[in-house]
């Protein structure tokens, strides 16, 4: 595996790769981050021009005015060389699959959180970022006689576990919510195609503080997802899939911590996401119902 590491300061390198695993960045984000950040904008401007200078980004203007920086073929080259030797990096090689156009909220969750996580990666042990843009980003597992697939909406990898990162602007319903968790659960104990035996440790990132409330308060026991979880079998609610997973094997994961569940607001830094403790919360449920597992 190629031992180059990703960078951790606000660099013209960060930038690169920030427009790599996006496809496709709006210019005014990285300008807001002077102040989000308290950096000076002439650096971000700096990186911008030098990165356009030397050929590894270019900007497009839409209509309205709107700017947004995208990569040359040579800027995603040289990006591929800090991640691990064996991707491939051939979809690139079209032009048309190095544009793209992006749900801005949505997008900028996901920015956000990537930006947090690599200067917070003190220990630069990163090794891989993908986002939903790469086909080798998505899961597939088969369980219970389906064949499933889970696309986050980014993967990194680093040398001791996997993350996987879902960015939640308000749209979906809570038993999506609900249904997400439980398929990385059914994933997890059933092994991955994207390094299998490794801890996976899943975020959720949230546009609203209420919302983040409502679905991962502190007190797991009082989420607007916990009456959907069984002291006994967890089920699938999506259209098509009859799927049962036993609580028992949902509650070995977190106990094993194979799987660890984080949640947090997107404008809160990465020290702002916290652990769900949705183990305790699963004991809890089964003295409550009267269902004891014989751990």
């Amino acid at each position: 595996m190629n031992n180059k590491k990703l960078p951790i300061k606000f660099t013209r390198d960060l930038l690169l790769y920030l427009v790599f695993s996006l496809k496709t960045v709006p210019l005014r984000w990285v300008y807001n981050l002077a102040d989000e950040y308290s950096i000076e904008r002439k650096n971000l401007t700096a990186h911008v021009s030098q990165s356009l200078r030397a050929g590894l980004m270019t900007i497009q203007t839409e209509a309205s005015g709107d700017k947004f920086l995208f990569m040359t073929l040579k800027g995603y080259n040289r990006v591929s060389e800090s991640l691990s030797a064996n991707y491939s990096y051939t979809h690139w090689s079209r032009r048309a699959n190095r544009a793209g156009t992006i749900s801005q909220e949505h997008h900028y969750l996901s920015f956000r959180f990537l930006l947090d996580y690599l200067l917070d990666d003190v220990n630069r042990t990163v090794t891989h970022i993908l986002t939903d843009y790469d086909k080798e980003s998505t899961f597939h597992f088969n369980y219970d006689g389906q064949n499933h697939t889970i696309t986050p909406d980014a993967v990194i990898r680093t040398e001791s576990m996997l993350l996987a990162l879902e960015s939640d602007t308000g749209t979906e319903v809570v038993r999506k919510i609900y249904d997400k968790v439980l398929k990385y659960a059914i994933m997890m104990y059933e092994g991955t195609n994207l390094l299998p035996d490794t801890p996976l440790h899943l975020y959720f990132t949230f546009k609203s503080a209420n919302r983040l409330q409502s679905l991962f308060p502190e007190d797991f026991s009082q989420s607007v997802i916990f009456p959907m979880l069984h002291p006994s079998i967890c089920k699938l609610t999506e259209a098509g899939r009859r799927s049962e997973f036993p609580t028992e094997n949902l509650v070995r994961l977190l106990q094993d911590n194979r799987l660890v569940l984080f949640a947090g607001q997107y404008n809160q830094g990465f020290g702002g996401y916290k652990q769900v403790n949705l183990l305790t919360s699963l004991l809890s449920l089964q003295v409550s119902k009267g269902s004891y597992l014989d751990f």
